[in-house]
């Protein structure tokens, strides 16, 4: 009988977590920085981007880098990539970035189908929109 209240209590403790699960096929793709918050509340706000990012991740490993975009919808990738290992640490998903020169880490605090949000340890937020290509055809 305890072993069948525990269980029951453990399952129970799982399923009333606040933390909603993420959907991490939604980091894969393009993405516009949208703002950027500072600890002390600062925003700055970006309304046009020449840059974007391309996610692409797979079995828990990543790479990002910059593209910029052309007016017929293509893509000029741009020569840096920087590669990361997902980690689920305490509930929070952690970006762990190394390339030769530095080593970061992001926390993934908001994931949906169009918005990303990370946080880096100085405490800026970057807040990402998924990327909508300018459609100029008639």
């Amino acid at each position: 009988m305890k072993i069948l209240c525990s269980i029951t209590a453990l399952i129970l403790l799982v399923a009333c977590t606040n933390e909603p699960k993420r959907d991490l096929t939604h980091l894969e793709g393009y993405w516009e920085i949208e703002g950027v918050q500072t600890p002390d509340g600062q925003q700055k706000e970006f309304s046009v981007n020449t840059l974007i990012d391309y996610i692409a991740l797979k079995d828990g490993s990543g790479s990002r880098s910059k593209v910029q975009t052309q007016l017929d919808g293509s893509f000029i990738s741009q020569p840096t990539t920087e590669t990361f290992k997902m980690k689920d640490s305490a509930g929070s998903w952690y970006l762990f970035y190394t390339t030769p020169y530095d080593s970061w880490i992001e926390r993934l605090e908001f994931l949906e189908k169009d918005k990303l949000i990370l946080r880096i340890p100085d405490g800026n937020t970057y807040t990402y929109r998924r990327f909508q290509p300018i459609n100029i055809n008639p």
